[in-house]
């Protein structure tokens, strides 16, 4: 199992007061579902998964970055062309 800190869980005394409120008495063992250690792991999921946004953002970003200097280029290439056309065709009519 991961050890990773979770500090929201392990500074929560949420958990254990809900078990009071309905029976358990502070007796973890008597209840339905292991808390802390459900609660660690979901906290660690939800970390993970901000982190995964977070790269994904960053790769989005870098893609955008590159896409925009992909498209620059192709309009410059773009406006070479045409440039390479109309001086062909100055060429041409001076002949």
């Amino acid at each position: 199992m991961n050890r990773r800190p979770t500090p929201e869980t392990d500074n929560n005394d949420y958990a254990y007061a809900f078990l009071e409120e309905y029976g358990y008495e502070s007796s973890l063992q008597d209840a339905p579902v292991d808390w802390p250690d459900f609660a660690s792991r979901l906290e660690r999921e939800r970390d993970d998964a901000r982190e995964r946004v977070k790269e994904l953002t960053c790769e989005n970003e870098n893609l955008y970055r590159r896409l925009e200097s992909v498209h620059e280029v192709y309009r410059l290439s773009s406006v070479c062309r045409e440039l390479k056309a109309e001086n062909k065709k100055l060429k041409q009519q001076q002949q």
